[in-house]
């Protein structure tokens, strides 16, 4: 009887009838002879295995939790336990979900193979620890051998792909050889979990290494695979990143589009972790909409979730969020905070390299803006460290304008007019528009500050055009702010009434201030434009267009 349902079973899952599947799977598992302990292990795994692709998280949990609790310790039970621990983690029990494959990995008794899955998956799940990480899969590295490789090809290629995309979040550059290993053992054809593994792992290192588009092409073929098999939390977590990867692109409506589904997805299974994720996703393109209150909204939900869970990486993605938000809001004081509080945490986990958490480009222009230059330096030069190890495009572009800015900011107008070249250089090769035109926007300002009058209207012009096909509600997101050089819109309009002839009495007067209010605004303005007079103000303010030459939204 239970040869009979697992061979039902597994009919049902290759036509992916999923549900089916699980129950005949349990089913088969609960026939078992006592003294059968693999063939019921085997079966209660995949039972558990089909409950979490089918979306029921919960149920799953359940299925193998008590699994088991019935198997004695050995290989058998490693084996459910690694099955469980990969349902803990979407759940959010990160930590528990490493002592679980820990677990399994004293329990494998001898099996190399078996011990290696236990690295690698304890490797996985510890996104908190990312100096445990890299311990967990270099011992897990140096467990491979020749013959493993021939015996198991894809977990072979699950260890190279995993290793280098550990190396590369923690600081160590981008394996390229170890990488095209990987990708040359794996057969695309497979469909064992470590060559799912691998090909997951490689669309993360795509996304952040190469470019988007490509990225993107990987992921939508990731979605139609996951259609196809009715795997409902690989159909929303593809959805996710492909709206990241649109956002990035520019393509907002399509991003919106998917991150919706995505959240019904992710309602319907319960897996409550990758809803964390999927907020994120969605306050960051509300928030590029200029859509400020629902991104804040979205992000304080994403935050509340990761701390219930004590999931550091998900609180440093809403963190970023509600740091451009604030940025956007003409709040640099608090971008600085929220975006303080992210690097903290991401530095406490042991994450080196910026690709994941962008909040690098945002952090920078936020503590520009609250006059700290010396930390504003400190920034950069961490930022140029890591290009030089790690030289991908994002990185080069954000590390080269954020050099512009700082420079700016320091009144050496050169190195600043270098940086911003070097910036639109790899911009033009990089498909991510939306931080092309904040290039091009603080080019022109820097352009302006060398009085190139022309060359700054060509700047911001075509900023301009950038914004406006994107759709982004330019002072809804803040690209107001700072049209005149990086003044605040209180400090723009002051500016611009004392170059036009008034004296301070008459500028509270006009804007409802008192003096002092006046006079301390000055004294910000002429420090931030490198100018010591009225009448240096009036010659840097009177030939500049209004708004950094972009009409108001």
């Amino acid at each position: 009887m239970a040869d009979a349902l697992e061979a039902g079973a597994a009919t049902a899952q290759a036509r992916g009838a999923l549900t089916s599947a699980a129950q005949l799977w349990e089913l088969a598992g609960l026939r078992t002879p006592a003294d059968h302990t693999a063939q019921y292990a085997a079966r209660m795994a995949a039972a558990g295995r089909a409950l979490f692709h089918s979306g029921d998280t919960r149920r799953a949990w359940s299925v193998l939790d008590t699994a088991a609790a019935t198997l004695p310790a050995g290989p058998e039970r490693a084996r459910v336990l690694l099955e469980l621990s990969h349902v803990v983690f979407h759940e959010g029990a990160t930590q528990r979900a490493v002592s679980l494959c820990t677990q399994a990995g004293a329990e494998a008794d001898g099996s190399r193979l078996l011990t290696i899955e236990a690295g690698l998956r304890q490797t996985w799940y510890g996104t908190h620890d990312l100096a445990a990480e890299l311990r967990a899969i270099e011992t897990t590295l140096r467990l491979l051998t020749k013959d493993d490789v021939a015996t198991d090809p894809d977990l072979a290629a699950c260890v190279w792909m995993i290793a280098a995309d550990v190396r590369f979040f923690t600081g160590h550059g981008i394996d390229r050889d170890l990488i095209e290993r990987s990708r040359r053992l794996l057969n695309p054809a497979s469909t064992s979990w470590a060559a799912e593994w691998t090909q997951m792992t490689w669309r993360s290192l795509a996304k952040h290494v190469e470019d988007p588009g490509d990225a993107r092409a990987l992921y939508a073929d990731e979605f139609a695979t996951a259609v196809n098999v009715g795997d409902e939390v690989a159909i929303g977590t593809s959805l996710m990143h492909l709206a990241e990867l649109d956002c990035w692109l520019g393509e907002w409506q399509r991003a919106r589009q998917a991150v919706q589904q995505s959240m019904e997805i992710m309602q319907q299974s319960g897996s409550r972790r990758w809803r964390g994720f999927v907020l994120y996703a969605h306050g960051l393109v509300q928030a590029h909409y200029g859509e400020l209150d629902e991104a804040q909204a979205a992000a304080e939900e994403g935050l509340s979730l990761a701390a219930e869970f004590d999931d550091s990486w998900v609180s440093a993605l809403h963190l970023i969020v509600t740091g451009f938000v604030a940025l956007c809001r003409d709040d640099p004081v608090e971008a600085d905070r929220q975006l303080t509080r992210a690097d903290k945490i991401m530095q406490a986990a042991g994450v080196a390299e910026p690709a994941r958490h962008r909040f690098h480009g945002d952090h920078l222009e936020a503590v520009v803006a609250t006059g700290d230059l010396d930390r504003a330096a400190g920034l950069v030069e961490r930022l140029e460290r890591r290009a030089k190890v790690a030289p991908y495009p994002w990185l080069v572009a954000v590390a080269s304008r954020s050099r512009g800015i700082v420079s700016m900011a320091q009144g050496d107008l050169e190195t600043s007019a270098t940086a911003f070249e070097r910036a639109l250089a790899v911009h033009a090769t990089l498909p991510m528009p939306f931080e092309h035109a904040r290039t091009l926007l603080w080019q022109g300002r820097a352009l302006r500050r060398r009085k190139e009058k022309l060359a700054a209207r060509a700047a911001l012009t075509e900023a301009e055009r950038i914004f406006a096909r994107l759709g982004a509600e330019l002072r809804r997101l803040g690209l107001q702010r700072g049209a005149i050089g990086e003044l605040t819109p209180t400090e723009e309009r002051i500016a611009r009434l004392v170059a036009s002839g008034m004296t301070n009495k008459e500028v509270a007067a006009a804007t409802f201030v008192t003096v002092k209010t006046v006079e301390a605004n000055l004294g910000r303005i002429y420090r931030k434009l490198g100018v010591q007079s009225r009448r240096s103000l009036t010659s840097v303010v009177g030939g500049f267009p209004d708004a950094d030459g972009i009409r108001p939204s």
